[in-house]
């Protein structure tokens, strides 16, 4: 038999990354379902109601996915807060600390 040889493979595939998404994406879904509905669709993309909605419901759905992600321990979602971290340190580091060597002027 071909089991014995290949191993077992329920060890190989990454069911928890997956049920972990899987948990996010159900939460994104019914928030972006619920704030859908305070749009007026039917006036189509010419209403400033729908596009205030649409920028929410968007906002909302990635702030919810990242902090379930987040919550639940996901991996690349701690990567993601460690790199941001790192750009924000960079970002307001202060300028004393590398200065700026003065240019020199004339011969």
């Amino acid at each position: 038999r071909l089991a014995h040889k290949s191993g077992d493979l329920r060890a190989w595939f990454p069911w928890r990354g997956v049920a972990q998404h899987a948990l996010a994406a159900a939460a994104l879904g019914l928030a972006a379902f619920g704030i859908q509905a305070l749009g007026d669709w039917a006036a189509g993309p010419f209403s400033a109601t729908n596009w205030v909605v649409f920028v929410a419901m968007l906002a909302i759905a990635v702030g919810l996915y990242a902090g379930v992600t987040l919550a639940l321990g996901e991996e690349q979602a701690r990567h993601w807060v460690r790199l941001f971290g790192r750009v924000r340190r960079r970002l307001l580091r202060p300028a004393a600390r590398n200065p700026v060597p003065p240019r020199k002027v004339g011969p």
